[in-house]
């Protein structure tokens, strides 16, 4: 059996998977398509818009003409042509799985379409970058380089002066950590346009993935805040808090690289292709062909395939964006609760409350002490270790109040570290009678 003829044999029988290999490549894209609305048999570029403008009602002026205060301004979603192109051996490939030789009557089976197949899911698994932080460049060699992707776009938008904190479409969140990004994340909500967050359905933040983490995180330790981080249908998305499930934080693949957090409808988020699709909709080119001088090497290659990404507009209406820097290892602490009213108690009697104090990354102790209140309120523990606090459910700490007259007390139990950033203040009441 020559190998040539084998080649030759899997060049003519892969023929018939040109439809299974362009399908594959949105296959490996469709976690994001879900978030986004998919133009398809887009070659070039296509005029994207809302089908709203900016018009105003005002006051009729008898004497003058009508002014317009604005219009609609119209977006364009571009798809560049890219390829792709690779050879290999089938038979090393075949060998290496089986530990046998291929065969002529393992030509035809599901394995030398799956040695295809798996080829081009591995490329068009990176689209899933490109697609948020890809950066065109018709020279460029790498997947990266098929398309401006979102986060690029709003850079090159900030850069020209359309997303802007004036404009009401630009924020400045600094840093997240585990012990503010519910804080922070909730501020973006809440300074966003009325009209992005009553937009008809979902409304989702894009963020990466060690993001949304800190977020759960945040969730975990506000328990008297909020509820625990709720997941949408079985999904890693999340609720963000207080915004009765009209807000989703979903890190999809490809976000990881994210220098913006994003929140938009998947109406304004655009992805379009053309030579890609299922079946007898692919239009692109499939070539499976022996190599020139090697009989042992067969190409693969695509042509024709069409990809891009756009917003259908920039405007706070429809987009509202972020800068940030994401710190997973801050070192923080908190308490379950933020301060304690005991009432009422009888003089000579006791009350107390727990607090539970957590912590992360901690690198010392935790020092405990009451000021104030005349030595009516105590703590049971004066110190809380590092890994006490950084333990799943925290550590305890009770505290008493015992009047021995009628009268309120007042008191502030500090909770604070010698080494790490750490000060916390816990109001304390009680009234004696």
């Amino acid at each position: 059996m020559a190998n040539i003829t084998l080649a030759t044999q899997l060049v003519n029988s892969g023929q018939s998977f040109g439809p299974t290999v362009l399908a594959t490549v949105l296959y490996m894209i469709s976690e994001n398509l879900k978030y986004m609305r998919h133009r398809s048999m887009l070659r070039g570029s296509d005029t994207t818009y809302m089908l709203k403008g900016n018009g105003e009602f005002a006051p009729y002026d008898p004497e003058g003409d009508p002014k317009a205060p604005g219009a609609i301004k119209a977006r364009t979603l571009t798809t560049n042509h890219n390829e792709l192109f690779e050879e290999f051996d089938p038979e090393n490939i075949y060998r290496t799985i089986f530990d046998k030789p291929l065969s002529k009557s393992k030509i035809t089976m599901p394995i030398v379409k799956a040695i295809v197949v798996e080829d081009i899911r591995e490329a068009a698994s990176k689209l899933n970058f490109a697609i948020w932080s890809g950066v065109y460049d018709a020279e460029g060699t790498g997947t990266m380089d098929t398309m401006d992707g979102f986060d690029t776009i709003i850079a090159k938008e900030k850069a020209a002066g359309n997303i802007t904190q004036a404009l009401g479409n630009y924020i400045q969140l600094g840093q997240i950590t585990p012990y503010n990004a519910g804080d922070k994340l909730k501020l973006l909500w809440t300074v966003a346009n009325a009209l992005l967050k009553a937009t008809e359905g979902t409304v989702y933040m894009f963020m990466p993935d060690n993001v949304r983490e800190m977020y759960i995180s945040w969730c975990t330790n506000h328990g008297n805040q909020t509820l625990a981080a709720q997941y949408v249908n079985n999904t890693k998305d999340v609720y963000l808090h207080n915004t009765n499930k009209k807000c989703v934080l979903a890190s999809p693949p490809g976000t990881d690289n994210l220098k913006h957090i994003i929140l938009a409808s998947r109406n304004n988020l655009r992805f379009g292709s053309d030579g890609i699709g299922e079946g007898d909709n692919a239009t692109g080119e499939y070539l499976l062909r022996l190599h020139g001088t090697n009989p042992r090497k067969v190409q693969l290659y695509v042509d024709n395939c069409w990809l891009g990404a756009q917003f259908e507009a920039i405007t706070k209406e429809y987009l509202m964006c972020a800068s940030f820097s994401a710190n997973i290892s801050a070192v923080y602490a908190s308490t379950d609760i933020e301060n304690i009213d005991f009432g009422e108690v009888t003089k000579n009697t006791t009350k107390t409350q727990d607090i539970t104090v957590s912590g992360v990354n901690l690198t010392s102790s935790l020092q405990v002490t009451v000021n104030g209140g005349d030595g009516k309120f105590n703590v049971n523990k004066n110190a809380i270790t590092a890994e006490e606090a950084m333990a799943d459910g925290g550590q305890a700490v009770t505290v008493t109040f015992a009047p021995t007259a009628a009268g309120a007390k007042s008191a502030t139990i500090i909770i604070a570290s010698a080494t790490d950033d750490i000060y916390l203040e816990i109001p304390v009441t009680g009234t004696g009678k």
